[in-house]
């Protein structure tokens, strides 16, 4: 329970971060992430690998790396993190006490949790070693650095490809509610134009990111707009392209425009950034939104991407870690598959509804569609008088069985037809032989046949019918 309660602390959004300055949240979200460092929950990997990946802050990089060893068995998809954690350190560390006898440094944090990794480590060797021409190292830098890549090389175990925790992708699906509070959600868009959030999360779907202009770490919000607008261009217009501000009331709509315009977005009616300048709280809680602030400025934020169905409902999350692109195209593309799947459900569906409608509902209609479609046939293969007899056979069984059936239901229009066709049918083959008036008769027929099956429904829906006393 304590353990969960940590975890829990991890996420931007927890109360405790509420009200406090950025560099408290630092102090507090390192403090709970170097307390897993003799046993790190798998559910709070995902939190420790954020840091990796984006954070600038040298204490945050090294509380993440101190507890990294804390994982029962190193996982090779993390030195990565690692390796990119060294590359965001190029602008200076600093000194920390983790254990109160000895300081330590981000850096130092990095190469020892490398270190530990081993074997786990290999196929990265090469870019362990380049870490000596890209970074400035003191000589215990260099030490650790050596010490990394001989547990490296020297390390005989034999390590799996993978991990079976489903940590490192994107587009985990988890329960939203809520979605008819917010679509009546006003949204201002870069233009200062207004739409309700249900009109324009409309229609298809759409890919939905947060941000703000006021973040100073290039891996979180100018990265996000960036990678937003390279999937701009792969989506080909599948998809609404939206980014929402954190930050309503600094990011008034020139300040989005421009933020966006600068990472090369491409407006459009589908393509919008948008700041929410009332009930934000609404639209925070429905995402269950990764930031936090001290009065109105953000403290405290993750990277976030959701996928929204047709109906602006979010049916997937890509948060904490930078999204692969072709996961969330592969998620927008599964999205077009089930309605397109839907469509033709639908299509068919009615088809088959509208052949049940019109299929005989008894073994005398069966006979009425025979002889009609039956004279169809033989009329496009007349050769010769010695057919007439044929079909006068089965113009009279025909006829008997319309009378029959109307006769108890009391519903004559199809016998009326039925004769109709006959009679012009027979007066074409012995008088006019036009082709034309044989088209006719076979209509008069069919479409006796056809009243005789929706004769009720008929009756219902116009009130006529032709019934006699």
């Amino acid at each position: 329970m304590i353990r969960n309660a940590q975890v829990a602390m991890l996420k931007e959004s927890h109360p405790v971060y509420t009200g406090k300055s950025e560099g408290e949240v630092i102090r507090i979200k390192g403090d709970l992430m170097a307390g897993f460092h003799h046993n790190l929950p798998i559910k709070a990997l995902p939190y420790i690998l954020e840091e990796l990946q984006s954070a600038r802050h040298p204490y945050l990089i090294a509380s993440a790396a101190y507890a990294l060893r804390g994982l029962k068995t190193p996982l090779p998809q993390t030195v990565p993190y690692l390796l990119k954690a060294a590359g965001n350190l190029a602008h200076g560390d600093d000194t920390f006490f983790f254990d109160q006898d000895e300081h330590t440094t981000a850096l130092k944090e990095l190469f020892k949790t490398i270190k530990w990794h081993g074997a786990y480590a290999k196929a990265y060797i090469a870019n362990v070693t380049a870490l000596s021409d890209k970074l400035y190292l003191d000589r215990e830098g260099k030490k650790l650095l050596k010490e990394a890549i001989n547990a490296i090389n020297g390390d005989a175990r034999q390590t799996g490809n993978c991990c079976d925790e489903d940590l490192f992708c994107g587009g985990n699906i988890k329960p939203f509610g809520g979605i008819k509070k917010i679509k009546s959600l006003v949204l201002e868009d870069q233009e200062g134009g207004q739409i309700k959030y249900g009109e324009f999360f409309n229609g298809k779907p759409a890919v939905l990111v947060f941000f703000y202009s006021r973040c100073d770490n290039p891996d979180k919000c100018s990265l996000t707009i960036t990678r937003l607008a390279h999937l701009q261009k792969q989506l080909e217009g599948k998809a609404k392209i939206a980014a929402i501000t954190y930050d309503a009331e600094y990011d008034v709509a020139h300040r989005l425009k421009n933020y966006g315009l600068n990472r090369q977005i491409k407006f459009n009616n589908d393509v919008r950034f948008f700041r929410v300048n009332a009930d934000f709280e609404q639209l925070r809680a429905y995402l269950d939104l990764g930031v936090n602030y001290i009065g109105p400025y953000v403290n405290k934020h993750t990277i976030e991407l959701y996928v929204l169905n047709s109906k602006g409902e979010a049916v997937a999350s890509f948060s904490r870690l930078q999204w692969e692109n072709q996961e969330v195209i592969n998620k927008v593309n599964s999205l077009l598959n089930s309605k397109k799947t839907t469509t033709a459900q639908s299509f068919y569906s009615i088809l088959l509804s509208a052949g049940m409608a019109f299929f005989p509902k008894c073994p005398l209609c069966v006979m009425a569609y025979l002889s009609a479609f039956g004279i169809s046939g033989m009329n496009a293969l007349w050769v010769g008088n010695w057919l007439f007899p044929a079909m006068m056979v089965l113009f009279g069984i025909n006829i008997l069985v319309l009378a029959m059936r109307c006769r108890t239901n009391r519903f004559f229009l199809p016998l009326y037809l039925s004769c109709t066709g006959v009679v012009i049918l027979i007066g074409d083959h012995l008088l006019l032989h036009e082709k034309a008036v044989t088209m006719a008769g076979l209509i008069c027929i069919l479409a006796g046949a056809l009243t005789n099956a929706w004769g009720r429904r008929l009756q219902q829906m116009f009130g006529f019918g032709l019934v006699s006393a």
